[in-house]
């Protein structure tokens, strides 16, 4: 889960990237690549917030895109808070 949380910023920074270039294919493949991972380790509204950005960057609909972030960082935040958590019980 540590990797998960470790990859999770990287993708988090290149969709914030992407976003401040205007370049939808950038956002797409991180948010992309965000929904997969997510999903891996059994983070579902995680995963779906991921696919609602990724939905739209994907057809280069950039505005709806950037509109649906904020739930979607708001979701990995959420899960990151729990992994902690997790992590700090089973020490």
């Amino acid at each position: 889960l540590a990797d998960f949380v470790e990859q999770a910023a990287v993708l988090r920074a290149d969709a914030l990237a992407a976003v401040e270039q205007r370049a939808a294919e950038s956002l797409h493949r991180a948010t992309h690549a965000l929904k997969g991972s997510s999903a891996s380790v059994g983070a579902r509204a995680l995963s779906e917030a991921a696919k609602a950005v990724d939905d739209c960057a994907r057809v280069g609909n950039l505005e709806e895109a950037v509109a649906r972030l904020q739930a979607l960082w708001e979701e990995l935040d959420a899960v990151c808070r729990e992994v902690e958590e997790w992590s700090r019980r089973a020490a």
